[in-house]
């Protein structure tokens, strides 16, 4: 029997994939503008690698968010072990900024959500169900 996810889980999925996407979309663009290029070029950060590191991490945000609207455990861990990757990688080159500070509370609280007991159950019940147990 298919069980709907949590509404908690299913926010935090739809908000995933709808920002990773759109980021995905948009930053291949963004790093070809002049004053983004000098930007970058000023405190020594490539544009292609800049473009190559959103693309890996948002990329995989992006297949987390689908995988956890599908109920697969692997998303809920892909998401939660991903994201301090692309954090920190944030941190690291553009230091604290009020959008990372944002970004940080949203993590910090998909993390508490997405291990509460019975979001742990949902995603469980639902790996028992696709093994037919």
């Amino acid at each position: 029997m298919k069980q709907h996810s949590p509404l908690s889980v299913s926010c935090i999925a739809w908000i995933l994939v709808l920002k990773k996407a759109l980021v995905l979309l948009l930053i291949p663009g963004v790093c070809q503008i002049p004053k983004v290029r000098w930007a970058l070029s000023a405190v020594g950060i490539s544009p292609t690698g800049l473009i190559w590191w959103v693309e890996l991490t948002d990329g995989a945000a992006l297949v987390a968010g689908i995988a956890m609207l599908r109920g697969r455990n692997w998303g809920r861990m892909l998401y939660l072990w991903s994201t301090p990757l692309l954090l920190g990688g944030s941190l690291i080159f553009q230091g604290i900024r009020v959008v990372g500070l944002i970004a940080i509370m949203f993590y910090l609280v998909a993390f508490g959500v997405l291990f509460r007991p019975s979001i742990r159950a949902f995603f469980h019940q639902s790996t028992r169900d696709r093994l037919g147990q």
